[in-house]
């Protein structure tokens, strides 16, 4: 009966999205009321007037246009004048992050017409409706009472893959231990800035990949402001960064994945044979394939990001990422690599969407010395495959901690509401 609900739960909303036109409410948060109190950072932002009613809407770009309509080179003061919050401090968090990212993401921002950060927000999005990017502030929050404001409701997508006998975790790492560790909006725990620089650089780089997908900078100036972004969008369907990925490099071919994903991601009831895959089996059919992450095989737009967000922490951060495909029961390795984005069918596909969405930055010889992908050892526990230097020289790995799940692993905090 939970499992009937939570899809009657997650058809309700998708109608909710394709059916929205016009002026109404658009953006899944705004479906239930929630977003109602959102509005400008800044009262001496020139959008002031303006923003709160945007992102809750489908404005002209006349009257909100993208960042990089109005700047070629946006400062941080430009990108603050953009931001809507439910709550002040989510502004000066964001603000204080901004300084600490290297200063080559600000350019990013250039395709959104602003960024909302809201306690409703579960999970982070970008649409094209309003042209904005929608951030949990979970990863933002540093002291007790900034994360008391903030829903604790679980990712509505949180129980999609229940009826499957695999999980796909994934972890980014350095020096071979989490890049970064999890903290509860449920007990008294803070944190420092330099606690969430990376997970918010993850996030920011996936849903700002979005955001350039659809509107490419080399489209830019031949945006009607008279059209909403919605308009705009349609009209550059074939101009997508993510649709030129498919037709000038190469695309995901496995339909079977595809269709797998749409039961993990999206919600969508197995067939028997699904429910029956183990992890072995999906991981077997997953490295003959092109995606560097089982999410992109929810949707061509995933695929852009997850190269782009991936191959970019590594330039930046020098950060490994794991993926793997490991048993429901024990979190046992089924099939597992490090560096997936290393493959060689797989990096010029990330290395394709790094110069798309960042046309003046010098990789130099990045690409050429990228890493070669690492198997995980298979039948060792996902906590147990951190340290594979180590391992590889026979000595005894530091105790994991000693968990068999690791829920964290499995989020996915960012999705892509597109369609009408």
């Amino acid at each position: 009966m939970q499992g009937f609900r939570r899809i009657l739960t997650t058809f309700t909303l998708l109608v909710t999205l394709l059916s929205c036109s016009g002026n109404e409410l658009l953006v899944p948060s705004s479906r239930d009321g929630r977003l109602h109190d959102a509005e400008a950072y800044l009262e001496s932002s020139p959008y002031a007037a303006v923003l709160g009613d945007c992102v809750r809407t489908n404005c002209k770009f006349s009257t909100l246009p993208l960042v990089g309509m109005e700047y070629d080179d946006p400062s941080i003061d430009n990108i603050m004048n953009r931001v809507v919050v439910s709550h002040a401090w989510m502004g000066m968090r964001f603000e204080q992050l901004l300084n600490a990212l290297p200063s080559d993401m600000l350019s990013l921002f250039k395709n959104v017409t602003a960024i909302v950060i809201d306690g409703d927000v579960r999970p982070s999005y970008y649409t094209d409706y309003s042209g904005a990017i929608y951030l949990d502030p979970a990863s933002l929050w540093l002291t007790v009472p900034e994360k008391d404001t903030i829903r604790t409701d679980p990712d509505y997508r949180s129980g999609f893959s229940d009826p499957l006998m695999f999980k796909a975790p994934w972890r980014y790492l350095l020096d071979n231990q989490y890049a970064w560790r999890g903290f509860s909006l449920h007990d008294q725990s803070e944190r420092q800035l330099e606690d969430i620089v990376f997970p918010m650089a993850q996030l920011l780089l996936h849903e700002l990949a979005h955001a350039n997908d659809f509107f490419p900078y080399d489209e830019m100036a031949n945006i009607s402001r008279d059209l909403t972004p919605q308009k705009a969008s349609e009209a550059l369907v074939d101009r997508r960064l993510s649709s030129r990925l498919a037709n000038l490099v190469s695309e995901l071919e496995s339909t079977e994945l595809k269709s797998l994903a749409n039961v993990y991601y999206r919600g969508r009831p197995p067939t028997e044979e699904q429910a029956n895959f183990t992890a072995a089996t999906v991981g077997e059919m997953f490295a003959m394939d092109v995606a560097s992450d089982f999410y992109p095989y929810s949707s061509p737009f995933e695929d852009l990001a997850m190269l782009f967000e991936e191959v970019m922490m590594k330039y930046f951060f020098d950060l490994d990422r794991d993926i793997a495909f490991v048993s429901s029961e024990g979190w046992f390795v089924g099939w597992g690599q490090r560096n997936r984005v290393g493959e060689l069918e797989i990096l010029p596909r990330a290395e394709w969407a790094a110069r798309a969405m960042f046309p003046n930055i010098e990789f130099g010889d990045f690409f050429m010395q990228f890493p070669t992908p690492r198997p995980l050892p298979n039948g060792r526990t996902w906590g147990d495959t951190l340290n594979l230097d180590a391992q590889q020289a026979g000595q005894m790995q530091k105790p994991s901690l000693n968990k068999t799940e690791y829920p964290e692993d499995l989020l996915r905090p960012y999705d892509i509401f597109h369609g009408h």
